[in-house]
Formats: structure tokens, sequence, C-alpha cells
């Protein structure tokens, strides 16, 4: 049989047009291009999942070499530059298919049949689509579920106001009675439409405030840091110049070298004190506050210290009034006529070994003293608290015992 020959300048084309990979030995470590990577609609970071990043390095769009459009069936091989975009339902399509079905208005989805428009498709930037719909739907519960616990009477009804919210998050997730869980969102809305207004310039002034400190934060860290490089210079400086003034000196005065020495060693131990404690007041200086003007809300104080609890006022109700007071000394109540004379000499004739790890009886008497006058003006625990019960508790057993 003749052998079959190819068609004319087939082969010979193919030869042509075939460029053979540049192969990569260990003397080039040059990288190739990679196709899908380096398209300006795919910008990424090559590694285990391809993510867009910002200039702040947060993820803003994730793509996978994998993508598949479900519609068109279209890959990454056949369409280097496929971009695939989320629907409201959560399908995926590309952006020829987007174009192609919505362009003229609102279509059902292709997949589960959703009435859907062009503009409810964004970009994918969570890997599983599971948790990108979870943190959309918390993003759109949070903009109206915004209450703070300043809104309600009491800690119980604001966590569970926070149940319902989960509760709401939830349904929504996993597709649980949609339609009911809509309209309680639709009624939530209405009924507290100026407070969620409210809570939104709230949100916006704090965020503003936080915003404002950190840059203060910076900015005094910054002008703490140059301070401290002009001290360091200083010291080089000064340094440099004592050098020169020593030397100049042994050079030209006739005071011995070791007085001479020992003078600018003095001298310079006395400029070192004064920087280091330039340098501690560099360091410790305070942070100016920024200007909060117009962020803060009427109901908020400015300070922490004012919400804080009146600790003192609390530790002052159990002073013991020891400036009432002097504890008398062991001398002084070891002596005829004294109540408790007795257990005194068997302590003192025990040959010392009631002393063994530091027994003290002054410490003994300090103590019974400041207990039976601290908390006189302790206020009567309430009806129902736990001081209430533990001193119902305590007076049981006081009874039981005696």
């Amino acid at each position: 049989m003749a052998s079959r020959k190819p068609l004319a300048g087939s082969s010979s084309t193919l030869a042509k047009n075939y460029n053979p990979p540049n192969r990569i030995t260990p003397l080039s470590n040059k990288l190739e291009p990679n196709p899908i990577t380096s398209t300006g609609l795919n910008k990424a970071i090559v590694g285990p999942s391809n993510l867009e990043r910002d200039q702040t390095g947060r993820s803003v769009e994730f793509f996978s070499d994998t993508d598949v459009c479900p519609v068109c069936n279209s890959d990454r091989y056949l369409n280097p530059d496929l971009r695939l975009l989320v629907s409201r339902c959560y399908h995926k399509m590309c952006e020829s298919c987007i174009d192609r079905i919505f362009s003229l208005g609102p279509e059902p989805c292709p997949i589960c049949g959703q009435i859907l428009r062009k503009s409810n498709f964004a970009p994918q930037t969570f890997e599983n689509l599971k948790v990108e719909k979870e943190v959309i739907i918390r993003k759109r519960i949070t903009k109206f579920f915004n209450k703070r616990p300043e809104d309600f009477a009491s800690l119980t009804d604001y966590n569970n106001y926070l149940e319902e919210v989960e509760d709401i998050t939830f349904n929504l997730i996993n597709d649980v009675d949609v339609a009911e869980t809509e309209a309680k969102i639709k009624k939530f809305k209405q009924e507290n439409q100026d407070l969620i207004a409210q809570n939104v310039v709230h949100e916006a002034r704090q965020a503003e405030l936080i915003k404002r400190k950190e840059e203060a934060i910076k900015r005094e860290r910054e002008e703490r840091k140059a301070e401290l490089i002009r001290l360091e210079e200083e010291a080089r400086k000064e340094e440099r110049a004592l050098k020169d003034e020593t030397i100049n000196s042994l050079a030209t005065s006739d005071v011995s070298a070791e007085k001479l020495i020992a003078r600018q060693r003095i001298l310079a131990q006395k400029k070192s004190a004064a920087r280091a404690l330039a340098s501690d007041i560099a360091t410790k200086s305070t942070l100016s506050m920024p200007s909060l003007h117009g962020l803060l809300d009427s109901t908020t104080n400015q300070t922490d210290e004012v919400q804080r609890p009146d600790i003192e006022l609390e530790l002052n109700k159990w002073n013991n009034y020891s400036n009432l007071f002097e504890l008398q000394r062991f001398e002084d109540a070891y002596r005829p006529g004294y109540v408790d004379e007795q257990s005194i000499s068997l302590v003192m004739n025990d040959n010392g070994l009631a002393f063994v790890g530091g027994f003290n009886l002054e410490d003994v008497w300090e103590r019974q003293i400041r207990s039976s006058l601290m908390g006189l003006f302790v206020p009567k625990p309430e009806e129902g608290s736990i001081n209430q019960l533990i001193s119902d508790d305590a007076m049981a057993i006081d009874l039981v015992t005696s």
C-alpha cells in the first residue's frame, strides 16, 4: 500500500506555526507569563486560591482556573478572559451570557427561574458560595437591625432582640419561611424607621471618631520617632565635638591628662543624662486627642471616666477606720491585769513553738480590731440579692452551731 501523504502544505504550515515552549533550565529562571492571570480582568495572586485584591490587601474578587459558565459551558481554556459573576439567587454566569440575556430587561434565571436584572450580578468574593450568601445576608440585616443596648429597658430584652435577629438570618440563609421572614423584616423597618436612621448616624460618627483616633495615634508615633532620631543625631554630634575638644585641650592645656579626661567624662555624663531625660519626655508624651466636634451624641460622655463605677466609693464603705485608733503593742499588753493574760502566758511559755512559721500575736489583734470596725456603714443587702442569700446562710450556720 502506498503511504498516505499529508495534505499539501498542511504539515509545513503546522511546523511553521508550532512554537515549542521554552524549557526552564537550572540556569534560566525566566517565568513565562500566564495568559489567564496576566489579563486586565484577572490580576490575581496565584496560589491555592486566585484572589484579586485592592490596595489595602482586601480580597475583591475570587476566581479559579477551572471556572466554567453553567449556561454556555465556556471555560478558561476557550476564553482566557472568562469572568463569572454571582446573581442574587447565588448562581454563577459569565459576562457574555449576562449581556445576552439581561440587556433588554428583567429575565428569569436560566438555572432556577428567579426573575433577575443585570444589576443583580456582582463579583464573587469568597470561594464557597454559601459563605458568600451568608456574608451578603448579614450585611443586609445589619443595615436595619442596628439597635444598641441603650435602646432597651433591660439586658434581657436586648438578648431577646439579638436572638430574633439570628433567627431571621438563619431563615434567610437556609431558605426557611422566606416570605414570612421578609414580611417580618419589612414590618420592622416601617415601625423603627426613625430609630434605624438615628443609629445609622451614630455608627457613622463612631466610625469617624475611631478613624480620627487612629490617625492621631499614627501621627503621634511618627512625631515621637522623629524626635528620638533627632536626639540620637544630637548625641552623636556632641560626642564627636567632645572628642575633638578633649584632643585640643590635651594639646594646649597644662592640666594633666587624667584630670582633663575626668572633667570631660563628667561633662559627657551630664549631657547624656539631659538627653535621656528629653528622650523619656518624648517617649511618654501624651497623645493629643483629635477634634471630636460634632461627632459625639448629646447622650454620649466625652470620657470613659464618667461611665466607670466609682471604685473608691465602694471601697470606702469597707473602711476600717484605722486612723481613729492606735494598735497596742505586745509589750504594753503583756502585763498583770490584762484580760487575756493567761493565753499570752501559754504562748510565751511554749518555748517559742507558737511563733514558728511567723506567728505573731499583734497580727491577730490587728485583724480582729479591723474586722470589728470594717463595714459599719455598708447598706443592708436587698431582698433576693446574692448578698442577702449569703447573709441568710451565715445566720443559719450560726443558729445550728450555737
